[in-house]
């Protein structure tokens, strides 16, 4: 019994409540509870609010955004989109909580849409994102270009790479002229020729990337145009990069190129590995397979260009389709009495020897599934000519 005036600690008040609820049905206490204690309810559920938004902004604030992306109008499949942001954060992540954000979002031209608010509603989202610092990158297609391609929005390119890095990127590149002064800014980037595009686009359509103005992660953003494109990683990680084009290598010639190799230059520090991809070039008979025979010459010639693939080997079709200013002297490769050695087999660019002919070769007699000719040239940008010349010792 609780005498007026007397102060009721928490024990005998819960004891109270037990009392009044005892033989009272389920649905009887929830009524009863909502009836006389529905404010120590209402605290109870603000203080769980509190601490869960606290909890909630001590796991945010601990996590550190790597890259932030958004894709706009980009027919990426499943894959591809997995790739953007697990894949992006496989590559990047280092130590403590880190995420790879990337949205996607859906733009239609405001002034050909029945919905015209729809696409400046897109537009009014990237510039906050922008202007917060909250994302990095932007992809889009030829719908979005009028409506973003706007100094105010992305950054010149000129900020994030060299001049001898646009260069190589070449018609890629898209520029945006001021009018008031007429110079030509670099601000986005055509992907079609990356492997990204080639491998995770589900329509034909022109995709561009560009950079937020303000760079808020600008290593990280250099560093994504490299792992779209599909090449010119860490040279500590990487060892060796090589591509073919049209090579059918059995797996003893796979496993030169790779394993044999790995295992050859195990010296190089850090995590390592040895890259070796696979393309083919179509004669172009009809329109379908020409459009993919351009693409994957492009590429490889773009690979070529800039050193994102060390070496290429091929077969006499499409090295026809090389540009021989992408490809080094061979001389800085072979010896003198190894270039005497070949004679007829080097290909020349003009006095130059820029591809030898791997007739009588190891991996000509041991690593090809099928009896071809094969030729092997090096990029002219490579960062790794000590491997390359391992390289040639092991299939020479």
């Amino acid at each position: 019994m609780v005498v007026k005036g007397q102060r009721v600690t928490l024990k005998e008040r819960w004891q109270m409540l037990r009392q009044e609820l005892k033989g009272m049905s389920g649905k009887e206490k929830l009524e009863h509870l909502w009836e006389y204690y529905k404010w120590v309810l209402g605290v109870l559920a603000g203080v769980v609010l509190i601490i869960a938004v606290i909890i909630s902004s001590i796991i945010s604030a601990s996590t550190e955004t790597i890259l932030a992306g958004s894709i706009i109008n980009v027919p990426v499949d499943p894959e591809g989109y997995v790739m953007l942001q697990d894949g992006y954060y496989e590559r990047a992540k280092t130590e403590g909580r880190q995420i790879v954000e990337l949205t996607n979002m859906n733009f239609q031209d405001p002034y050909t849409t029945t919905d015209q608010t729809y696409g400046m509603n897109i537009h009014e989202s990237v510039t906050a994102m922008i202007s917060a610092d909250v994302l990095d990158y932007v992809m889009y297609d030829d719908v979005c270009v009028p409506f973003f391609m706007d100094p105010a929005f992305f950054c010149d390119l000129r900020e994030l790479f060299s001049q001898e890095e646009l260069d190589a990127m070449g018609s890629a590149v898209m520029y945006l002229e001021v009018p008031s002064t007429g110079e030509r800014i670099p601000i986005a980037i055509n992907i079609r020729d990356t492997e990204f595009y080639r491998k995770h686009m589900e329509l034909d359509r022109n995709i561009y990337l560009s950079f937020s103005v303000r760079l808020p992660r600008k290593e990280a953003c250099k560093d994504f145009w490299y792992f779209i494109k599909g090449g010119k990683t860490d040279l500590l990680q990487t060892q060796l990069v090589g591509s073919t084009v049209d090579v059918d290598l059995n797996e003893t010639g796979r496993e030169a190129l790779t394993e044999a190799l790995f295992q050859k230059m195990q010296y190089v520090p850090g995590d390592q590995r040895v890259e070796l991809n696979s393309q083919s070039f179509l004669p172009p008979k009809e329109a379908g397979q020409a459009d993919i025979s351009q693409k994957v010459i492009a590429y490889v010639n773009g690979t070529m260009a800039d050193g994102s693939a060390d070496y290429l080997l091929c077969d006499s079709k499409a090295l026809e389709q090389l540009e021989k200013a992408n490809l080094l002297d061979l001389r800085q490769i072979l010896s003198q009495a190894q270039l005497e050695a070949y004679g007829q087999q080097l290909v020349y660019d003009g006095e130059t020897p820029v591809a030898v002919d791997l007739s009588g070769t190891n991996l000509a007699t041991d690593g090809l599934a099928t009896y071809e000719t094969v030729y092997l040239v090096f990029s002219k940008n490579t960062a790794r000519i000590d491997i390359c010349k391992e390289l040639w010792a092991l299939v020479g």
